[in-house]
């Protein structure tokens, strides 16, 4: 490593940090409260207060919290099939609402998949 790039390397370094600091505050993630007319003490403003006192907010998040999302599967032969339960299996690893799922398929599909969905119970 040159002798140049050895100077640069803390410089740049120091200046992102500055930058990064900069545009938290600007941007009103980062804010700081003093504690008292002398003191030195710095806490961090909680960004997020203000929307859980909000209450059309919090009435919007408890009416999507209930509709289900639906998945609608359309899958044709035995590799079709094997694909689908993937990503089946993949969509209710992920999900945390409750689910709908419509599977549409063909007569060779049926056994594969009527397999792996015995496995489930309500």
């Amino acid at each position: 490593m040159g002798l140049a790039s050895r100077r640069i390397l803390p410089i740049t370094f120091f200046f992102n940090l500055l930058l990064n600091i900069a545009f938290l505050i600007y941007s009103g993630t980062l804010r700081f409260h003093f504690l008292g007319s002398a003191s030195n003490q710095f806490t961090p403003h909680d960004a997020h207060a203000e929307t859980h006192a909000h209450p059309a907010w919090t009435a919007q998040l408890a009416q999507q919290s209930t509709e289900p999302i639906s998945f609608a599967m359309v899958m044709y032969g035995e590799s079709s099939a094997k694909e689908g339960l993937l990503s089946l299996k993949t969509a209710l690893m992920h999900i945390s609402r409750p689910a709908e799922f419509h599977i549409i398929c063909s007569p060779d599909a049926i056994p594969i998949i009527q397999g792996k969905l015995d496995l489930f119970s309500r």
